[in-house]
C-alpha cells in the first residue's frame, strides 16, 4: 500500500487531523498528507517531540469536542487563555542569571 492509498484510506474514514513526529518509515504517508494538490485533506503537522505531537492531538480533539458540545469556539478561546495566564504566572519566580565559571587558566592545580 503506498501513502496515496494510505492516506486515501484514512480520508475515507474521517480521519482529518496528522500530527507527530517525522519519521523515515513513513515519508510516503506523510509527504501525501503534506502535498495533496486539491486540499481536501487536513495537513500533517510535524512535532518535534511525542509529548508536543500528543498535545497537539489533544488540543485539536478537544477544540473539536467543545464546539460539538456548545456550538461555539467561546469555551476553547477561554480555557487558552487561562492556560496561557496561567504558564505566565508560573513563570514569574524563574530569575534566569548568567553561571560564573572560573577560567580555567585562572584555577590553581
Amino acid at each position: 500500500m503506498t501513502g496515496h492509498e494510505l492516506a486515501d484510506l484514512l480520508d475515507a474514514h474521517g480521519f482529518d487531523f496528522f500530527t507527530g513526529v517525522p519519521c523515515s518509515l513513513a515519508e510516503g504517508l506523510i509527504a501525501a498528507l503534506e502535498c495533496d494538490p486539491h486540499g481536501r485533506r487536513a495537513p500533517y503537522i510535524p512535532a518535534v517531540r511525542e509529548d508536543i505531537a500528543l498535545g497537539l492531538a489533544a488540543g485539536a480533539w478537544l477544540g473539536g469536542r467543545l464546539y460539538d458540545t456548545t456550538g461555539s469556539y467561546d469555551l476553547v478561546w477561554w480555557i487558552a487563555a487561562a492556560l496561557g495566564i496561567f504558564a505566565a504566572l508560573i513563570n514569574l519566580p524563574v530569575r534566569e542569571t548568567p553561571i560564573v565559571r572560573p577560567r580555567p587558566e585562572l584555577v590553581a592545580t
